[in-house]
């Protein structure tokens, strides 16, 4: 079996041949390798490209998740969204200041539209670059969305918003509901312009700050409305921190 179909075995619980390694990549692991800033990754899909196949060909073994990845960090969403976006010239983006300072600035939110709000249409601009120039041995397999609480935290403030999910939990939940709408029009805007998609990736390692009793509330019936609308993919879900309490 070749790396990737050991991954693939194990992602449907089969046993492959032998234990597949996967390491979740991102821009600055590839920027890095390839001897560019991070900033040029960024906004140049050709260097986005290169810096990836680059770090593919040194490590042939290892299956480097999620693979080709029109990656634009943690602030597509946000941006979209109407968040401010600081971009430093060798390290990730991220937003800066918090977009919905007070609970009446969420009551009429309404989803962003993919094709023209924020990053958005940047990332399905690069992700068509980077299928029709890679070669034919490396396919652009995930469509890509942060997770409801992460862009939440990011546009409400973390604080602010675990404060609303005990004290104003009619505004959490608005907030949570658009940025579940928001991922999952994402997702098909993506996979809409992808040649062969196999999955869907969805981090969010602020899920962690909920404690069981809110992920139970908040948490599991937003996974399973984002996960239910894609049967026959493959789903992913990543989160960085310490989520066994959850």
């Amino acid at each position: 079996m070749i790396p990737l179909d050991r991954f693939f075995a194990a992602a449907r619980m089969e046993e492959p041949d032998e234990v597949p390694v996967s390491l979740l990549t991102s821009a600055r692991f590839f920027s890095h390798l390839y001897g560019v800033k991070v900033f040029k990754f960024f906004h140049d899909p050709r260097t986005m490209l290169h810096a990836t196949l680059h770090t593919m060909k040194r490590f042939p073994d290892i299956v480097l998740f999620p693979g080709l990845w029109a990656d634009y960090g943690l602030v597509v969403e946000p941006s979209a969204m109407g968040s401010r976006v600081y971009w430093p010239q060798n390290y990730a983006p991220y937003v800066k200041g918090v977009l919905f300072k007070n609970p009446e600035d969420i009551e009429e939110l309404e989803p962003p539209d993919p094709k023209t709000d924020g990053l958005m249409p940047f990332v399905l601009e690069s992700i068509q670059y980077i299928q029709k120039h890679a070669p034919k041995s490396a396919k652009y397999l995930y469509a890509v969305a942060r997770g409801p609480f992460q862009v939440a935290s990011y546009t409400r403030g973390p604080t602010e918003f675990l404060i609303d999910l005990k004290l104003r939990p009619e505004i959490a939940t608005k907030l949570i509901d658009i940025c579940t709408q928001t991922a999952i029009s994402w997702l098909r805007a993506q996979l809409a312009v992808m040649d062969d998609p196999v999955g869907i990736f969805v981090p969010d390692d602020n899920a962690s700050f909920l404690s069981p009793e809110l992920f139970r509330r908040f948490g599991v019936p937003v996974y399973k409305r984002i996960f239910s609308e894609f049967d026959g993919l493959l789903k992913v879900y990543h989160n960085d921190a310490d989520s066994t309490h959850t």
